[in-house]
């Protein structure tokens, strides 16, 4: 069996999963941690973004995945998720640089 394949049927469930319990873990490292409270703030940001991109799936984007449109609609679901992802890449860099 071609592993793309296999792939392809449990990739979705397995990223929404991963992008969960991550989310959940780096909230819990915050919140036991106590990193001061900007340091608090950012990273339970970061871990209630992941949180919130596993919960809303991404669109379609240039014909990936395969048999999809290469240009498709910008749905309700899209935009959230790239909203949720928002503090996820603004706060690791900015959670790295105040701790």
């Amino acid at each position: 069996m071609n592993r793309l394949v296999l792939c392809g049927v449990l990739a979705g469930p397995l990223f929404v999963l991963t992008f969960l319990v991550t989310g959940a873990l780096v909230v819990a490292f915050a919140l036991s941690a106590r990193p001061g409270f900007w340091g608090t703030l950012l990273i339970s940001g970061i871990g209630i973004g992941l949180i919130g991109s596993g919960v809303f799936t991404t669109d379609p984007v240039n014909g990936y995945p395969p048999g999809s449109p290469a240009v498709s609609e910008y749905t309700w679901h899209g935009l959230l998720h790239d909203l949720f992802a928002i503090p996820t890449f603004v706060g690791w860099p900015i959670a790295c640089s105040s701790a």
